[in-house]
């Protein structure tokens, strides 16, 4: 595993990845150039809050 981002706060998973792609730390997971395998998911809680949870691996 070389990383995991986690979010709660979007309702897409364009707006997800763009705000991802936005913050350093989570960019970086993303970019990994040794990332060959990805795992990328979401979460729907009763309230209607959405989690997204995006692994990287090599």
């Amino acid at each position: 595993m070389l990383g995991e981002n986690i979010s709660e706060t979007y309702e897409t998973e364009l707006e997800t990845l763009g705000a991802w792609m936005e913050q350093e730390d989570t960019r970086r997971v993303i970019l990994d150039k040794r990332a060959i395998n990805m795992g990328f998911a979401w979460y729907q809680e009763r309230s209607g809050k959405i989690w997204w949870t995006l692994i990287m691996g090599s």
